[in-house]
């Protein structure tokens, strides 16, 4: 279980922007690996993720998932029921938690008894079966966190792209989230967590990418890439 991802050289521009959001990226997401995107703000890690989704085309490069580029050969909607990318600032829709959950299970054409399994089922994995019925547009954002990776859970993803997935989470859940990532990494699931926290980063990611005004600046393992920074900040302005 699991696909590869990869993109090639690939280039991105938000319309009306003048500079590149991503410039010549090349990086792979292995099944079976946790990798870390590192970098400051707007160095391009949402669109890098996005890119790899397949919510984003690229305007120069090839992204290719299990080496077929969804983009040329019609198959962006199949590559997205296995593929699933789970935003820093995740939008709730109508309706309860339970609703917010089942919502893509029933989308698939599950049976309602069964997509109600499987959520509740879910939440309990991660601590928030006790908020099933509340209104999940009147959830802080640390609980929007948790059901949104839920909602991303349920559907049994090859590869999971998280934005930030422990940002404002409680001391409590974050443990749930680290061991819930670690036990799908160990099922073969592809896995890439863009994260200012290199902490946590640490403790999961065994390799990491660093973007810099969209580009890849250095590559290894986080511990590497922090010592590296380390370095650089140590060195005189010339």
């Amino acid at each position: 279980m699991g696909v590869e991802i990869k993109l090639e050289n690939v280039h991105y521009r938000y319309p009306g922007q003048d500079r590149e959001a991503l410039q010549g990226v090349t990086v792979t997401f292995k099944p079976g690996r946790i990798t870390g995107v590192m970098g400051p703000n707007a160095a391009g890690k949402t669109t890098l993720l996005k890119m790899a989704a397949a919510l984003l085309k690229p305007v120069k490069g090839r992204v290719k998932i299990m080496g077929v580029d969804p983009w040329r050969d019609g198959s962006v909607v199949h590559v997205r029921r296995r593929v699933v990318y789970v935003h820093e600032k995740p939008p709730m829709l109508r309706g309860t938690v339970l609703d917010n959950i089942t919502l893509p299970l029933r989308l698939r054409g599950m049976p309602k008894k069964e997509a109600v399994r499987l959520a509740v089922e879910t939440a309990r994995s991660l601590g928030i079966d006790n908020i099933l019925k509340e209104r999940a547009k009147a959830l802080s954002t640390g609980q929007r966190h948790l059901v949104a990776i839920a909602r991303a859970l349920v559907l049994m993803p090859e590869a999971l792209l998280l934005d930030e997935p422990l940002a404002n989470v409680d001391h409590i859940r974050r443990p749930i989230i680290i061991k819930t990532v670690k036990e799908l990494v160990r099922n073969g699931v592809t896995i890439a967590i863009a994260s200012h926290d290199t902490l946590t980063l640490t403790q999961l990611a065994s390799h990491a990418i660093y973007l810099e005004e969209g580009r890849i600046i250095m590559e290894g393992s986080v511990e590497d890439i922090a010592r590296g920074l380390t370095l650089q900040e140590g060195l005189p302005d010339h």
